[in-house]
């Protein structure tokens, strides 16, 4: 019978195998198809080995600004199961998906917007206001109707959330 320690060990192990492994691909792939590759390759290993996705954290923060809109998707995918499985994280990543929200590049801004609901119901009520606010602006000063759905279902979901 192993024993929990040898267990916890051995995950461990894997999870750093896994880590210096992408992370490597992942620092120094130079097309968005190489990148893309390997974040489709975390995707699939992290819906087993969720915990695997916090040596990654900071290479899926930078790659929300990135050009490829696919990488972009992927990486707001995986920062949101991260969130998920560490709820902690939620406030020291929300300073990242804000800038993302203020973008000048209105790609990055829209992408961030997409699955925005997720974010706010993980965030505290004054983060998650926070949130709204930003998403009202933006949907105030789009012409993407997306903005605006994406805001309604925010607020739905929210104020679902705090009747409970």
């Amino acid at each position: 019978l192993y024993t929990l320690e040898f267990i916890d060990m051995f995950s461990t192990l894997i999870d750093a195998h896994y880590s210096q492994m992408y992370l490597s691909v992942v620092l120094f792939a130079s097309s968005g198809l190489a990148m893309r590759k390997v974040l489709q390759d975390l995707d699939e290993t992290s819906l087993h080995t969720v915990g695997i996705l916090k040596y990654f954290v900071p290479d899926l923060c930078r790659i929300l600004t990135d050009p490829d809109p696919h990488c972009r998707k992927l990486a707001r995918l995986l920062l949101l199961r991260h969130l998920r499985q560490s709820p902690g994280d939620v406030s020291k990543l929300l300073p990242v998906f804000l800038n993302c929200l203020e973008s000048h590049d209105v790609g990055i801004a829209t992408s961030t917007v997409e699955g925005i609901t997720e974010l706010i119901l993980l965030c505290t009520a004054s983060d998650g206001a926070k949130v709204l606010s930003r998403l009202f602006h933006i949907a105030l000063h789009s012409s993407q109707s997306s903005c605006t759905v994406e805001l309604l279902q925010a607020i739905h979901c929210s104020t679902l959330y705090t009747i409970k």
